[in-house]
């Protein structure tokens, strides 16, 4: 099952037609795209998967939290910049936990 966070980030290109971008991850992804995802073990905050990963079968039963979306590997490491940055500038620090919570 595939969980879109509220506070989702976008790079440009995706922001501009986010829902056509969300459906065709729910539809197994789009080529070259990735997502940004929480973790599932607490102790990782972020993790950056290929947008056709939350269709494995393990992922599928798990859950996935998608908490950013980008149409490439680069952008998606500038979300994970944008969304550690934005977590130190509301919270004073980083963690797995002020990830979470800034997610909640």
């Amino acid at each position: 099952m595939i969980f879109w966070n509220d506070r989702l980030y976008a790079d440009d290109k995706v922001s501009r037609h986010l829902a056509r971008y969300q459906k065709r991850v729910e539809r197994k992804g789009f080529p070259k795209g990735f997502c940004v995802v929480l973790g599932d073990n607490p102790e990782n905050s972020l993790e950056v998967y290929s947008s056709r990963t939350p269709w494995f079968r393990y992922q599928r039963e798990q859950g996935v939290h998608i908490v950013g979306l980008a149409t490439n590997y680069d952008r998606a490491l500038k979300l994970v910049q944008q969304i550690v940055s934005d977590v130190y500038r509301e919270n004073g620090m980083v963690d797995s936990e002020k990830i979470r919570e800034y997610f909640a």
